[in-house]
Formats: structure tokens, C-alpha cells, sequence
């Protein structure tokens, strides 16, 4: 799986919760796996926490949050409402729930440190 994910951490820069999802997802057809997905994409952000690309970030402070705890930790807690506001998704392809295709689109939460220098937050 590092494999895929440090193909997907190319194309991270102002990428949002959709294009994240497609990047790590790409070899798979509409018959996803709904809960085998979403773990990857937390799977993910923990990885790119790890390589210090991902960071938690408060949108309404316009501020990198850096709490000290475990990537785990992290990638859970910024994709932590994922179940809740997505409760009725069917256990195949995901994407076809419109609320779900939305959350995706408009989730936030995060931000991309380009360089060690830049956030970048997700394009919504």
C-alpha cells in the first residue's frame, strides 16, 4: 500500500477529499468496498502525516494545529466524522450516495505543507 500512497502524495498539493480518494482508489471499479476504503484513506492521511505532509488544521483560525499526538491519532481525529455524516452508506460503491460525494468535495480539516515553507489548504 506505500506504494500507491507515495504515488498519491504527488498530486496532494491543493487536492481535495475527492481527488485524495480517487488518487488512492484508482484501481478499483465501482464495486469498492465502502469500509475497505475509508480505512485507506485514513490509512493515508496517516502515512502522509508521517512524512510530514499532512497537517490538522483549523479552518475557521486560519491555523496549523500541531498537538503533538500520534499520526494515528491525527488522521483519525481529522476524518473522525466521516461515519457520522455518512451513516447510510451502501457497503459497495460509495460514491453513488450524493450526500457522501459532497462530503468528500467539501470536507476540511487539513492542510498540505509544501516544503516544509507553504500550507496549502484543499481546494473546496
Amino acid at each position: 500500500m506505500s506504494e500507491k500512497f507515495s504515488e498519491a502524495l504527488k498530486y496532494l498539493d491543493g487536492n481535495n477529499l475527492y481527488g485524495i480518494w480517487n488518487d488512492i482508489n484508482s484501481d478499483v471499479e465501482i464495486n469498492i468496498h465502502t469500509s475497505e476504503a475509508i480505512k485507506n484513506l485514513v490509512d493515508f492521511f496517516e502515512f502522509a502525516i508521517q512524512k510530514n505532509l499532512i497537517v490538522e488544521y483549523d479552518i475557521e483560525k486560519k491555523i496549523a494545529k500541531f498537538s503533538g499526538d500520534s499520526p494515528s491519532v491525527v488522521s483519525r481525529r481529522i476524518l473522525g466524522n466521516f461515519i457520522t455524516h455518512n451513516n447510510n452508506l451502501p457497503e459497495k460503491n460509495p460514491l453513488s450516495d450524493n450526500d457522501f460525494f459532497c462530503y468528500l468535495l467539501y470536507k476540511t480539516g487539513w492542510a498540505i505543507l509544501k516544503n516544509g515553507t507553504k500550507l496549502i489548504t484543499p481546494d473546496v
